[in-house]
């Protein structure tokens, strides 16, 4: 990366600067003068974010030089041509790019580097402010370093067999080394710690259950067998066991038959008296309702004294006798009514021509009636005499109507009776039928207990098991009991031993995969091969710079978590350990390498004023000696107010910063835009 020209306009403390750096550039000035704001915008206009803002580019506003409203960086890059980002609004153009995303996209394809590594281009110290893992995943990525399983895999098989072991066990720690790796695992080779440490933790485990398994074998004590028996004997114990089981189960049903007999014997025994009393009582009550029915057939009175039959038929006759009765009364009624009618209405009659006045009756005073005295004389005389005609046939309905009357009453009476009797005989007839029902049934099941407790007497006659014997049987099938539990316990101890001895087996032959694991994936194994020497040509870059840096003082190389590792005077120590003196020209020999082993071939160091004025100088000799090897170099120093005289040296700028504003030594035009210059080139 070669920048041509850097236009800086109202950026922190500048208000406008154009300048046009040469290949090795060196920014002095005092303290607080803008030197780090320089490297800050050159950041910005690459990445988007500086010192001064986080790493999602917030912040930016704080850029803006106080008495402006907005700020401007601009540069010319080689091969690329004009790069502008301002703000607000952001904008970044890159050529024809209008897009902030294209013009971002633009810068890294052309530079060949993300934000991280112009990051660490940019600050000698970015890579020691790393987090651990991130310095690591940088280092794997910066070096190509890939580890997929299969080259795990490969890898472990080769290193053990390069140990002596045989190509199948060999092969065997390979497979297990590969479990170890997780689900949809990338080929990070970070998972190698990762994977000794899972290694270390399951040889652990076995250590452990191996001491458990020797524990375990220690405290088994010999079997404790019975007397004149091995565990050979057990199949003749369990078969005589067996034999002296089915014995006793016979014994036992004989047993259980006899007492099952005299259980049923005495049942049998309270059922026959209770059907016996049963059945006696049915008797009794039989005949006392037979007694009931003879002495009810004995009264006086007809009815009761009829049989069923003849009752049945008086019935019928009685009700058919009731219903044409009923007819007869219903005709008289009809008929009496029909003259007590007419009879009423000719007496209405009557009484009013009895009254005749000459008026009409049916209108007085309205209409004058035809008839004379005599025609009512006669109507009178007529209706009268039809009136004492109809007298006494009314009284002679009256009278059949009250015999009716009388008559259908002693009918109801007498149907009463005749229902209540036939009632009576109905509910004796079925009580009589029930009670020879239960008796039946009652004898019946006596009949049949009776055969049945002659049955059980039958079986007790026969007799059945000794109790006596069959608890001398349930001794021998005791002891034999203990006998095959003493030998099954034996056998189970045996074969406990057999086990332990075995799992003892695996357990061992499993710690010997464990320790190759270990082995192959500590830091002399897999890791050295696959890691180690792909790092070699990284780490030569770092020591030759960083021997020119301190006269071949000091040496980097990594720990096992590839951390630095810095000997000086043949004592090795941790990079933090090491004064900011030395940890700076580490760290610049950090970004030398890096910039040279990713291309971009670019490198800017500010705060070389942290060292002393030999160690400035050799830092300055050393960059001189290796110029040709980058594309650009830029460093910064705090000096004191006095300006230093130009070197003159081909390739090499120096430039005055002070006040806002960038001047270059040794140049008739210390600024080629002015000061107050308001003219921003636009490059196309």
């Amino acid at each position: 990366m070669f920048i041509k020209k850097l236009g800086i306009q109202d950026f922190r403390n500048f208000k406008n600067s154009v300048i046009e750096p040469a290949k090795l550039n060196i920014f002095v000035g005092p303290n607080n003068s803008g030197k780090s704001s320089i490297l800050a915008a050159v950041e910005w206009v690459l990445t988007g974010r500086n010192l001064w803002t986080d790493r999602a580019g917030r912040g930016a506003g704080d850029l803006i030089r106080r008495e402006a409203k907005d700020c401007r960086v601009w540069l010319e890059l080689a091969g690329l041509g004009g790069v502008v980002r301002a703000m607000p609004p952001h904008s970044l153009s890159v050529g024809i790019s209008s897009s902030i995303q294209e013009s971002q996209s633009a810068i890294y394809h052309h530079l060949g580097a993300d934000e991280q590594l112009i990051r660490l281009a940019l600050k000698a110290g970015a890579y020691n402010n790393l987090p651990p893992a991130e310095q690591k995943a940088f280092l794997f990525a910066l070096c190509g370093i890939s580890c997929p399983a299969a080259t795990i895999t490969a890898a472990t098989e080769q290193y053990l067999c390069g140990t002596g072991l045989p190509q199948d066990q060999a092969r065997e720690a390979a497979a297990k080394v590969t479990a170890l790796l997780p689900a949809g695992f990338g080929g990070d080779p970070a998972i190698l710690e990762g994977l000794e440490k899972r290694a270390r933790e399951e040889r652990r485990g076995i250590k452990k259950d191996l001491e458990h398994t020797r524990s375990a074998l220690a405290e088994m004590a010999p079997p404790s067998l019975p007397e004149g028996l091995e565990l050979a004997d057990k199949e003749a114990v369990t078969c005589q066991l067996a034999e002296l089981e089915a014995e006793k189960n016979e014994l036992l049903k004989a047993y259980g038959a006899r007492q099952a007999a005299e259980k049923n014997m005495a049942v049998c025994r309270a059922k026959t008296e209770q059907l016996t009393a049963e059945i006696t009582h049915l008797g009794k009550a039989k005949a006392a309702l037979a007694q009931e029915a003879a002495d009810t057939a004995a009264t006086a009175d007809p009815v009761v004294s009829k049989g069923r039959s003849e009752l049945a038929a008086e019935l019928a006759e009685q009700k058919e006798r009731l219903e044409q009765l009923a007819l007869a009364t219903d005709g008289l009624d009809r008929e009496l009514a029909a003259l007590q009618s007419s009879n009423r209405n000719r007496r209405t009659v009557l009484e009013k021509l009895q009254a005749f006045n000459g008026q009409c009756p049916l209108a007085p005073g309205l209409i004058a009636c035809r008839l004379s005295n005599n025609e009512v004389a006669e109507l009178v005389s007529q209706l009268a005499t039809e009136d004492k005609a109809d007298s006494p046939h009314i009284n002679g309905l009256k009278d059949e109507l009250q015999k009716a009357q009388l008559e259908k009453l002693e009918l109801q009476h007498r149907i009463r009776r005749l229902e209540q009797a036939l009632a009576v005989l109905d509910n004796s007839e079925r009580e009589l039928h029930r009670l020879a029902a239960a008796l039946e049934r009652a004898q019946s099941e006596l009949d049949s207990t009776r055969l049945e407790e002659a049955d059980w007497e039958e079986t007790l006659r026969k007799g059945g098991a000794d109790p006596e014997e069959i608890d001398r049987l349930q001794g021998r099938i005791d002891r034999g009991r203990e006998f095959l539990r003493r030998l099954e316990v034996a056998e189970h101890e045996c074969g406990q031993t057999g086990q332990l001895q075995q799992a003892l087996q695996v357990l061992e032959q499993e710690l010997a995969v464990a320790e190759r694991m270990v082995s192959a994936l500590g830091p002399n194994g897999i890791r050295k091969s696959l890691l180690g020497d792909r790092l070699a040509g990284f780490t030569g870059e770092i020591n030759t710079m960083l021997a020119a840096c301190t006269e071949g003082r000091y040496q980097l190389s990594w720990q096992e978590d590839f951390t630095p590792l810095i000997t000086r005077k043949q004592q090795p120590l941790p990079l933090k350990l090491l004064s900011r003196s030395e940890q700076f020209r580490v760290s610049i020999a950090l970004q030398a390498a890096i910039a040279k082993l990713t291309g971009l071939n670019f490198l800017a160091v500010d705060e070389v004023d942290m060292l002393d004025q030999d160690n400035r100088d050799l830092l300055t000799s050393s960059l001189l000696n290796v110029m040709d090897q980058f594309d650009q170099i830029m460093l910064f120093c705090t000096v004191g107010d006095v300006q230093p005289q130009d070197p003159g040296l081909p390739g090499v700028k120096t430039f005055w910063v002070e006040d806002g504003r960038i001047s270059e030594l040794g140049s008739s035009v210390s600024n080629p835009a002015g000061p107050e210059s308001s003219g921003f080139p636009v490059f196309q």
